[in-house]
């Protein structure tokens, strides 16, 4: 019976440990089962968790140089993008200055101060032409026979305003107090844009023309942008102060006129004296002077021809003591807060428009008369006093208008019951000439705000321009660049990354970073003044293409190395766990077999304890 029992309780020993392989599916579950296997499966699990953790790392380092990559493809495509803006600048670009110097007529191309000088010097006649902006320190006096252009007078190079070509006179240094002197007849001044500085000096001029009484209509004003400041001149009446932009001359106005001060001191500003013009072929001339005293035109004669347009705001005279003479569906709008037209002659023929808008729209004074003469009845005379429509303080006023003239007061149309020839005018009598004309035609004044133009004009020619596109597009391009970080590391903006493949950092990787911004890259936003301008942006930017191709060809060698050592990492994770658990894990066939021979021979056992019980059973019967 003792034997039997022993041989039970080590069946059920047995059982027990068959029973808990069974349970965990290891033979080798801690090191009193087998030291040897189970310390060497835990040297192959931990060496597999490592490299897990590293494969991770290189998974987070395949990400990082794959947003490298898609950010150079996207940035390439920008630049490219570029490119193709800078090609389409080239075709109307302003060529180099040997373009300029064979064309016909010109005497000597200049883009500084001692090249214009020497050419003016030199005395050789024809186009000298204005490259680039030049800063003058003294006046400049043409000699006969040359002219002054710009490179627009060649072609369509420049845009509308912001001329290419200027000139910066700051007359408070100069020794005459003028900025150009041009006095001899067949002067052709063309594309230029002027910038003036007037000295606090009487009598100072931007552009002197010479004497009216010399007119020639071989002197021509075309294109020109002229930019006053009147910041320097003390404010009137402390010291009065008379200043013109265009002074004296007899001349021919050609092509859009521009002449523009935005400083509103008290100062005198006569913008145009003196002159002869004959304005032609749709011409048109812009006058916005924002000085507190002075006129747009002042003692000139002006004839305009062939749909001319002359366009004047003043902040306190439009007109005064000229003779003004409109032809051929030609148009003069005047805005005066003070008085429109004053002192002087006003002539309407044929289909001509005249708009004035002011505190006064006519004015005469003492010795100073005015005259208005409609001579067409197709000529429109178009008022919207603020006031009155005539100030006539001394009986010198004088209208004469055909039958038939149309009288705009106010939005309001007349015509003239009569051919009248009236001295005395005043706003009462004016209205007993005129009878209601009925007419669908809207004659409300349309001012052409010239104010508006200069204010906002250069802004939206910028936003406009290819050249502007091109520095947009860089701008798109940095911001793409500086947005491809993954987990705050940003390969293309110099920084690098480190992978490691082992678990004690003996092999591993560097990725150098790279700096790929435009700056970086050597490309710039540029001010285009010229095509050589445009080529050296597209220099620029097919050598950063290449660049950019060189940084996406070595992060692609460099995601091939990781991504091929990040697949090796995954096969050696599972060599390694499955080598430990060849080491621990149990046979689960053969431990089945164990526990059923087990479960067998405890019945055995069991039985045979059975029969030696019923063998003392059954002497102990026997008493």
């Amino acid at each position: 019976m003792r034997s039997n029992l022993l041989s039970l309780q080590n069946i059920a020993s047995r059982q027990d440990i068959v029973q808990n392989r069974l349970a965990t599916g290891l033979k080798v579950s801690s090191a009193i089962d087998n030291p040897s296997s189970y310390y060497t499966a835990s040297s192959l699990n931990n060496r597999a968790a490592d490299l897990t953790a590293l494969l991770d790392a290189m998974s987070q380092g395949v990400q990082t140089i794959k947003a490298a990559s898609e950010a150079i493809d996207s940035g390439t495509k920008f630049l490219e993008q570029a490119k193709a803006v800078a090609n389409q600048a080239l075709e109307t670009a302003i060529p180099d200055k040997d373009w300029f110097a064979e064309q016909a007529g010109v005497s000597a191309v200049v883009s500084s101060q001692e090249e214009l000088l020497a050419a003016v010097d030199s005395g050789k006649t024809g186009n000298i032409v204005i490259y680039g902006e030049i800063t003058l320190d003294d006046t400049l006096t043409l000699k006969e026979g040359q002219n002054l252009v710009g490179v627009g007078y060649y072609g369509n190079f420049d845009a509308v305003t912001d001329k290419f070509s200027k000139l910066n006179f700051d007359i408070s240094a100069f020794s005459q107090n003028i900025g150009l002197i041009a006095r001899h007849s067949g002067v052709l001044i063309a594309d230029l844009s002027f910038n003036i500085k007037f000295p606090d000096i009487n009598g100072s001029k931007g552009l002197y023309l010479g004497n009216k009484a010399d007119n020639t209509q071989g002197n021509v004003l075309q294109n020109l942008d002229i930019r006053i400041d009147t910041s320097e001149i003390t404010e009137y009446p402390v010291k009065a102060n008379y200043v013109y932009a265009i002074y004296g001359g007899g001349f021919e106005l050609k092509g859009n006129n521009n002449i523009y001060c935005d400083n509103q001191k008290k100062v005198i500003l006569h913008t145009v004296s003196n002159t002869y013009i004959e304005m032609r072929d749709n011409s048109v001339l812009n006058i916005d002077s924002r000085s507190r005293e002075g006129s747009g035109i002042h003692s000139s004669i002006l004839n305009l021809y062939d749909n001319s347009y002359l366009n004047i705001y003043s902040r306190y005279w439009g007109v005064t003591s000229s003779q003004m003479t409109l032809y051929n569906d030609s148009r003069l709008d005047v805005y005066g807060p003070d008085s429109g037209f004053l002192y002087g002659d006003l002539f309407i023929n044929d289909r001509s428009e005249v708009n004035i808008e002011a505190y006064y729209d006519f004015y005469s004074y003492k010795d100073n008369p005015t005259s208005v003469h409609i001579n067409s009845a197709q000529a429109v005379l178009n008022l919207t006093s603020r006031r009155a429509l005539f100030r006539d303080t001394a009986n010198n006023l004088f209208l004469s208008a055909v039958e038939g003239a149309k009288v705009v007061v106010k939005g309001q149309l007349y015509s003239f019951n009569q051919d009248c020839n009236r001295q005395n005018m005043n706003d009462t009598v004016f209205m007993t000439l005129l009878n209601k004309y009925a007419d669908s035609k809207d004659y409300s004044p349309h001012w052409n705000d010239i104010r508006e133009q200069n204010d906002q004009r250069s802004e939206t020619e910028k936003e406009n321009s290819e050249e502007a596109s091109f520095n947009t597009i860089l701008k798109q391009y940095n911001s793409l660049i500086k947005d491809a970080f993954y987990k705050g590391s940003n390969l293309l903006s110099g920084q690098s990354l480190t992978i490691n493949f082992n678990e004690d950092r003996s092999s591993k990787i560097d990725v150098p970073g790279v700096k790929a911004q435009t700056k970086d890259l050597g490309i710039t936003e540029r001010n285009w003044r010229n095509a050589k301008d445009i080529e050296q942006s597209i220099s620029e930017l097919e050598e950063a293409i290449n660049t950019l191709r060189g940084f996406a060809s070595e992060f692609g060698n460099y995601y091939s190395i990781v991504t091929t050592r990040q697949d090796f990492t995954e096969n050696l994770i599972n060599v390694l766990e499955e080598g430990a658990d060849k080491l621990t894990l149990a046979d689960m066939n053969q431990e089945s077999a164990n526990m059923l021979a087990l479960q067998t021979s405890q019945q055995l056992a069991v039985n045979s304890l059975s029969l030696a019980s019923q063998a003392a059973q059954s002497i102990l019967k026997l008493f």
